[in-house]
């Protein structure tokens, strides 16, 4: 998956960058995927 930010401000892009540190488990993933928009799974 790759964000889309929609700032230039520096700040604010390194605050976004560090939502890449963030880990989840396969059960997290999945659930914030399947809610996110009614994606379903098998």
């Amino acid at each position: 998956m790759q964000p889309i930010v929609g700032t230039m401000n520096p700040e604010r892009l390194q605050d976004i960058a560090k939502a890449s540190e963030v880990k989840l488990t396969r059960e997290e993933w999945y659930e914030l995927y399947r809610v996110a928009g009614g994606n379903k799974l098998p």
